[in-house]
């Protein structure tokens, strides 16, 4: 689900990363391309389910209802396995590579990063401004510290320029 603050601060119909404020973009947003406030799922009551199952520590259930989510909002997107990343055997200069986990403790959240072309990993942190780059095989420690769960990864062609 895409919050859309375009009515509030009047921004360009199509965004992108140079004529939206990094403000007004979370880390799905910015991954996912789409240059808003994402949250993987439908509605609040979607919202209220995934956290009573975190509550429950029922972790891969809640996972399970965010990437289903996250595939009906971009059906451009297909799953690939750790190990094709882990091996480098997808050409990331052809696909965007996403990655999803989340954080499975008390405080749980939600994070995304996505590869470069250049072979680095980038996020942006909720409504901070700065962009986060780390190495290839850093994808596969703990994120920010937090981040713990499965990482799920996502591929789709990158835009032609």
């Amino acid at each position: 689900m895409f919050v859309d603050v375009s009515n509030w601060y009047n921004y360009p119909e199509h965004r992108t990363i140079y004529n939206t404020n990094r403000h007004f973009f979370n880390c799905g947003g910015y991954a996912l391309g789409n240059f808003g406030w994402y949250w993987p799922a439908a509605d609040k009551d979607e919202q209220m389910k995934i956290d009573s199952l975190f509550q429950r520590k029922a972790y891969h259930k809640a996972d399970k209802i965010m990437v289903n989510r996250i595939f009906e909002d971009f059906p451009e997107l297909v799953e690939v396995k750790a190990e094709w990343i882990r091996k480098h055997e997808i050409d990331y200069k052809k696909f965007e590579i996403i990655a999803f986990r989340s954080a499975h403790r008390e405080c749980w959240d939600f994070h995304f990063r996505k590869l470069g072309a250049n072979g680095r990993w980038y996020e942006k942190c909720g409504g901070d401004y700065k962009i986060y780059d780390y190495n290839y095989d850093s994808i596969f420690d703990i994120w920010n510290n937090m981040y713990n769960g499965k990482i799920y990864f996502f591929a789709r062609r990158r835009p032609r320029k």
